[in-house]
Protein backbone atom coordinates (compact mmCIF):
# COMPACT_ATOMS: atom_id res chain seq x y z
CA UNK A 1 0.00 0.00 0.00
CA UNK A 2 1.40 3.22 -0.88
CA UNK A 3 0.81 6.69 1.10
CA UNK A 4 1.45 9.90 -0.64
CA UNK A 5 2.48 12.67 1.37
CA UNK A 6 3.10 16.29 0.68
CA UNK A 7 7.11 16.77 0.25
CA UNK A 8 7.09 18.63 2.90
CA UNK A 9 5.46 16.36 5.30
CA UNK A 10 8.45 13.65 4.87
CA UNK A 11 11.65 15.99 4.51
CA UNK A 12 12.79 13.90 7.54
CA UNK A 13 14.92 11.08 6.26
CA UNK A 14 12.91 7.94 6.98
CA UNK A 15 14.17 5.26 9.11
CA UNK A 16 16.83 2.45 7.73
CA UNK A 17 14.60 -0.17 5.75
CA UNK A 18 12.24 2.64 4.35
CA UNK A 19 11.37 2.29 1.13
CA UNK A 20 10.45 5.73 -0.70
CA UNK A 21 8.78 6.11 -4.36
CA UNK A 22 9.30 9.11 -6.83
CA UNK A 23 6.51 9.15 -9.39
CA UNK A 24 5.31 5.77 -8.20
CA UNK A 25 3.01 4.42 -10.31
CA UNK A 26 3.73 6.03 -13.23
CA UNK A 27 5.56 5.10 -16.80
CA UNK A 28 9.16 6.11 -15.19
CA UNK A 29 9.49 5.74 -11.47
CA UNK A 30 12.35 5.49 -9.24
CA UNK A 31 12.60 3.58 -5.87
CA UNK A 32 14.77 4.20 -3.25
CA UNK A 33 15.91 1.86 -0.05
CA UNK A 34 17.37 3.71 2.86
CA UNK A 35 19.82 1.54 4.37
CA UNK A 36 22.45 2.79 7.04
CA UNK A 37 25.41 0.81 5.91
CA UNK A 38 25.33 2.52 2.10
CA UNK A 39 23.12 4.87 2.69
CA UNK A 40 21.19 4.47 -0.02
CA UNK A 41 19.98 2.17 -2.90
CA UNK A 42 18.32 3.39 -6.40
CA UNK A 43 16.47 0.94 -8.44
CA UNK A 44 15.37 3.35 -11.38
CA UNK A 45 16.38 2.74 -15.32
CA UNK A 46 19.19 5.73 -15.52
CA UNK A 47 20.87 4.67 -12.40
CA UNK A 48 23.71 5.53 -14.21
CA UNK A 49 23.55 9.16 -13.86
CA UNK A 50 23.47 8.27 -10.29
CA UNK A 51 26.27 8.61 -7.90
CA UNK A 52 26.76 5.07 -6.37
CA UNK A 53 25.41 6.14 -2.47
CA UNK A 54 22.76 8.63 -3.05
CA UNK A 55 21.78 10.49 0.27
CA UNK A 56 18.37 11.32 1.70
CA UNK A 57 19.26 15.18 -0.01
CA UNK A 58 19.77 13.59 -3.46
CA UNK A 59 16.62 11.95 -2.83
CA UNK A 60 14.93 14.86 -2.48
CA UNK A 61 16.47 17.04 -5.17
CA UNK A 62 15.48 14.59 -7.32
CA UNK A 63 11.95 14.84 -6.37
CA UNK A 64 11.57 17.94 -6.46
CA UNK A 65 8.26 18.69 -8.55
CA UNK A 66 7.63 15.22 -8.83
CA UNK A 67 5.70 12.60 -6.29
CA UNK A 68 7.30 11.33 -3.66
CA UNK A 69 5.84 8.12 -1.82
CA UNK A 70 6.96 6.81 1.19
CA UNK A 71 5.85 3.33 0.76
CA UNK A 72 4.42 1.53 3.46
CA UNK A 73 3.95 -2.29 4.46
CA UNK A 74 0.20 -4.34 4.73
CA UNK A 75 -0.36 -6.65 6.75
CA UNK A 76 -0.32 -10.34 6.20
CA UNK A 77 -3.89 -10.77 5.08
CA UNK A 78 -3.34 -8.00 1.84
CA UNK A 79 -0.16 -9.93 0.72
CA UNK A 80 -2.22 -12.99 1.09
CA UNK A 81 -5.01 -11.82 -1.05
CA UNK A 82 -3.17 -10.74 -3.37
CA UNK A 83 -1.04 -13.99 -3.78
CA UNK A 84 -4.21 -15.61 -3.90
CA UNK A 85 -5.75 -13.26 -6.51
CA UNK A 86 -2.60 -13.31 -8.75
CA UNK A 87 -2.62 -17.55 -8.73
CA UNK A 88 -6.29 -17.52 -9.48
CA UNK A 89 -5.60 -15.02 -12.54
CA UNK A 90 -2.43 -17.58 -13.71
CA UNK A 91 -4.91 -20.20 -13.61
CA UNK A 92 -7.57 -18.76 -15.02
CA UNK A 93 -5.04 -17.55 -17.79
CA UNK A 94 -4.19 -21.29 -18.63
CA UNK A 95 -7.57 -22.76 -18.37
CA UNK A 96 -8.39 -20.78 -21.18
CA UNK A 97 -5.32 -21.42 -23.09
CA UNK A 98 -6.17 -24.88 -22.36
CA UNK A 99 -9.74 -24.45 -23.56
CA UNK A 100 -8.83 -22.68 -26.58
CA UNK A 101 -6.56 -25.19 -27.57
CA UNK A 102 -8.75 -27.86 -27.45
CA UNK A 103 -11.57 -25.82 -29.52
CA UNK A 104 -8.81 -24.98 -32.51
CA UNK A 105 -7.63 -28.79 -32.17
CA UNK A 106 -10.96 -30.35 -32.90
CA UNK A 107 -11.80 -27.47 -35.19
CA UNK A 108 -14.45 -25.76 -33.20
CA UNK A 109 -13.27 -22.15 -33.73
CA UNK A 110 -15.27 -19.59 -31.72
CA UNK A 111 -17.22 -17.06 -33.82
CA UNK A 112 -16.08 -13.75 -33.73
Amino acid sequence: MADAKPLAAIEEEPPTGSVVAIDWGEAHQEVWVSNKSNIGNWYCPDIRTIKDHPTWDDVLRRAKGRTLTLLVPADRDAYAAGFDAGVRRVGDAVTQAVDETRLYANGSYPDG
